[in-house]
Parts: C-alpha cells; structure tokens; sequence
C-alpha cells in the first residue's frame, strides 16, 4: 500500500514538478499513469509530448474518468446494469417522488415545485456520497429531538427507498456504479505498480476520494497535485476549499498522507516544502538536472 501524496502549488510549478517526475521515471523504466478531468485529456497529452520532447507516450498514459471506467469493464466486468446518464437519473428521481408523495410530510408537494428534481438530484448525490443510506436516515431521524429535521430524515429516507426501487436490477446509479468500479480496481490489474498523478481537478471531490483511496492499494506511488497558496499567506482563504477537500481526504483514510507546498520550482535551486497542517517544514526535494 503506498504512500499518498498531496502537493499545493500554482498551475506552472505543478506543471514544472510533474514533468521532472515523469522524466525520472521514464528514464528508470517505470510505468506512470496521469489522471485528469475529461476535457483536460488531449491537453494534457500535447503537453507531455512537447514539454518532456517524447517521441510518443511508451510507458505514460494520459487518463480520464470516463476511459478509466471502459478499461475497468474490459478487464474486471461490472454489475451488467445499465448505467443511468442524467437525463435518465432526473426521470427516476421524478417518479420516485410522484410514487412516494402521499407519505411525505416535509417534502410535501415537493414534486409540483419548479426545479425539485435537480434539487433533491443534488440532495441525494450528496447523500450517496456520504454513504448515507435510508437505515442510516432512519437511525437519525429516531436519534433527533423530533420536529422538521426528524420529518427531514424520513422523507429522504422515504424517497431514497422509492428511486432505488425504481432502478431495482435494471439500471445501475451513477453514484454507486463509481464506487464499485473504484473496488474492481484492484482486481482489474490496470494500476498494479504504477506511478500515478492526479493532475487538472479544482478539489477532491467525494468520487475523486475514492479512486485516490482504491489506487493507493495498487499504485507504487500516489501523487495528487492541487492549486492552493501557503496557508499563512493573504490569498488562502481562497483555497479554503481546496484545502478542506484534501484534509477529508486524510480523515477518511487509514493510509498515511503527507502534504506538501511546493515553492520556487522555478527560480530557487531547491523549492522549499510546507506541511498543510501548521507549516511544518519538510526535507527539501533536490531540483532536477
């Protein structure tokens, strides 16, 4: 199990510290893997190709989350569920609440509403990434002091049991069918021994946890580079986000997680490192001839 890897810097100074890294690798033979957004992948690709001057990408490989989901498939199968793309997923949710109206008391007349099913869309994303199940909204709505928030938590609980009834065997959520592919991950082989970077995403988003959380397993390294200032410095509160993104990364897991700040990739001969938490100094990481 390796270690993660969470590194701020600015957009150039990651650029600069990926390019080093992938060209050691290359040079000692290691197979690397750069994981990024959907509309960063041919981007990316073109920067690696020019940037590090390759004649191709041998032992690289550029990839994006709806290609990483087709490998998985090839090599480790799935439910064999249809997945639900959005427009589906708003139909189901649609019907779940139109099933279920009667016996809601805080969402009541909900359905009717202009705009409720993209939010009660987001409502129950959030909820699924959570892990929150309908046993698990029960139990809260018995542990609460009653009122709207107790009414809350069963008519989500409610709502969640009707969508999840509708989809039954035939269709698989978008949600959960992420989840079980970050779990065939390991035994897809995909990953086993590779130096992974996750590179181009603005936070870590609970599915982006996920996969880091299952590569981890199989990864020889696992590499995560986000856009965050110095803590202490006037702008951090504007990668407030993306710096809580990363320290939930870190509750959520038993695997050891260092953070790092990268500074002066550019200028100084050596950057200087910060801890995310306190500021604590790390070794300095020689720059690359």
């Amino acid at each position: 199990m390796s270690e993660i890897r969470i590194l701020g810097a600015d957009a150039g100074q990651q650029r600069a510290w990926l390019f080093s890294r992938l060209s050691e690798g290359q040079k000692d033979g290691r197979t690397a893997v750069v994981f990024v957004p959907e509309q960063y992948t041919l981007q990316t690709e073109r920067d690696l190709l020019t940037g590090m001057h390759l004649p191709g990408l041998l032992n690289l490989d550029v990839i994006s989350p709806s290609r990483l989901k087709t490998m998985v498939r090839e090599t480790a199968g799935s439910s064999g569920r249809d997945e639900l793309d959005d427009t589906g997923r708003a139909m189901a949710i649609h019907r779940a609440l139109y099933a279920c109206e009667k016996d809601l008391v805080y969402y009541q007349r909900l359905g009717s509403l202009y705009g409720a099913v993209p939010r009660m869309d987001q409502t129950l994303r959030e909820l699924q990434e959570e892990q929150l199940t309908p046993e698990v909204l029960e139990e809260l709505a018995s542990a609460g002091r009653g009122g709207a928030q107790r009414a809350k938590y069963l008519d989500l609980s409610r709502i969640m049991r009707s969508y999840e009834a509708l989809l039954s065997d035939r269709f698989a959520d978008p949600v959960l069918s992420w989840r079980d592919l970050c779990a065939r991950l390991a035994s897809s082989g995909l990953w086993q021994g590779t130096d992974l970077y996750v590179y181009g995403f603005d936070t870590l988003r609970p599915d982006l946890r996920d996969l880091i959380l299952s590569s981890a397993e199989v990864c020889r390294s696992v590499s995560v580079l986000l856009t965050m200032s110095d803590p202490s410095s006037p702008s951090a509160r504007i990668f407030r986000t993306q710096r809580d993104s990363a320290l939930k990364l870190a509750s959520v897991s038993n695997i050891r997680i260092r953070f790092r700040r990268l500074r002066r990739m550019l200028l100084g001969s050596c950057p200087v490192i910060f801890s995310a938490r306190g500021m604590k100094p790390f070794p300095a990481i020689r720059r690359p001839r």
